[in-house]
């Protein structure tokens, strides 16, 4: 089996205005601002969410992957509409990072506001295998912000659980 070397590091992979990525001068819908400390504080619960749930998570026999999932705060700041945005094709790591999400606090920063957010996380048993999906990830997220849906206006918070060596 082998060792669970997990390194949890929140990285808020998009925190701007959404407009200034727009290459034609056509109308874009930003999402309100969100201070860094409240992102800081939802990707910090949500490091902790994932580092207890993670525990279960059989690390020797499953490919790492990318899941991310979108969910909005309701008028008391608590998660809700969790749903995913994207699947790692491994049932008991989209189930880790879905229970994670849902068991989120309530976020003060954002009450009454319907705020939606975009975790990525990232689970990976190699450092090479870390680069390839943080690589992936990234091409995917540029994507996403220059798109003229929704999606672009989802507020990301990261998370990256690691197995270097593994």
């Amino acid at each position: 089996m082998k060792t669970l070397l997990t390194s949890f590091t929140a990285a808020t992979l998009a925190i701007t205005s959404f407009a200034a990525l727009a290459q034609t001068p056509e109308i874009v819908v930003q999402p309100e601002r969100v201070a860094p400390t409240v992102v800081a504080e939802v990707s910090a619960d949500l490091d902790r969410n994932l580092d207890r749930t993670l525990k279960f998570y059989d690390y020797s026999s499953a490919n790492g992957g990318i899941v991310q999932v979108t969910f909005a705060t309701d008028e008391n700041g608590e998660p809700v509409d969790a749903d995913f945005y994207r699947k790692s094709g491994s049932a008991a790591l989209d189930r880790v990072a879905m229970r994670s999400v849902r068991k989120l606090d309530p976020i003060d920063g954002l009450r009454g506001r319907n705020q939606k957010f975009l975790a990525n996380i990232i689970v990976a048993n190699s450092d090479y295998e870390m680069r390839e999906l943080e690589a992936e990830l990234a091409q995917s997220e540029r994507a996403r912000i220059a798109s003229k849906t929704s999606a672009a206006t989802y507020v990301a918070i990261g998370f990256i659980a690691n197995s270097p060596g593994g």
